[in-house]
């Protein structure tokens, strides 16, 4: 716990710095951007479920595979490989 603390204060004091840096420096964001591409105000997007389905679909068959494997294999399954039979 101590580890994770040390990291993250040294790690939000570097980006303190740099950004600190960045602003005497006069760097920002930026408000007027350049050669960027105007938005379509007919544009379409697509449904955002499109793009849950893959972590939706993870989990249930995580949840399905968790119940079914045992049916299959049994409680414990042990792998031996040929190779460490030899040690």
């Amino acid at each position: 716990m101590i580890g994770t603390i040390f990291v993250f204060c040294a790690g939000m004091l570097f980006l303190q710095r740099q950004r600190n840096k960045a602003q005497k420096a006069g760097e920002g964001y930026g408000t007027e951007l350049r050669n960027e591409p105007e938005t379509a105000e007919d544009l379409e997007l697509p449904n955002p479920w499109l793009a849950l389905s893959p972590l939706l679909l993870v989990g249930i068959m995580n949840l399905l595979f968790t119940h079914w494997i045992p049916q299959w294999y049994g409680k414990t399954h042990s792998l031996s490989l040929p190779a460490w039979q030899h040690r």
